[in-house]
């Protein structure tokens, strides 16, 4: 008993002189995660939270609804339960804009931001329209070219049909 109690005691000098080993800092009514088995649908730890109820040094109490639970300081780990913001609220108090009698009016801010816009140029109904000849122009300059050119999300190549008439076993007549 006595060299039993001498062994250990020497043990556990040799493992406390490690520098991996600390204290936890697990206290009465800290929330807890318990460390489970970890696999593709299981995550390192379980995701429900368990209150800790009483530590006896390394070993820890912990209670989740009706279940009680005691395991070693390493099989817990201690989080911080936070409530998520609400930023709903927050982006609804932002875009109301006060009025001059001092009552918050949505369209308001509505009619402030029309009137800062700047009026948008007439768009030209004719379909042969000037840019629309020059950028054909330009297309067609580089078809002959031999460049390539990029109209639109197309890439267009010397040897692309794309746009042209088919022709017969394309051969061009």
């Amino acid at each position: 008993m006595r060299y039993d109690r001498l062994a250990k005691s020497k043990q556990k000098k040799y493992k406390d002189a490690k520098p991996y080993v600390k204290h936890h800092q697990i206290k009465i009514g800290n929330k807890v995660l318990l460390k489970q088995k970890q696999s593709k649908s299981h995550p390192p730890y379980s995701p429900e939270p368990y209150e800790v109820v009483g530590v006896n040094g390394h070993q820890i109490t912990a209670v989740r609804e009706d279940r009680t639970i005691t395991r070693d300081a390493q099989k817990w780990k201690k989080v911080e339960i936070r409530n998520k913001p609400d930023y709903s609220i927050e982006n609804q108090q932002s875009s109301l804009v006060t009025n001059e009698v001092g009552q918050e009016d949505e369209t308001t801010a509505w009619n402030q931001a029309e009137a800062q816009m700047p009026e948008s140029p007439e768009i030209n109904e004719d379909p042969e329209s000037t840019s629309d000849t020059t950028s054909q122009a330009i297309v067609d300059q580089n078809l002959e070219t031999g460049n390539n050119h990029l109209r639109g999300n197309e890439r267009i190549s010397q040897r692309s049909n794309k746009g042209k008439p088919p022709t017969r076993l394309g051969i061009d007549d």
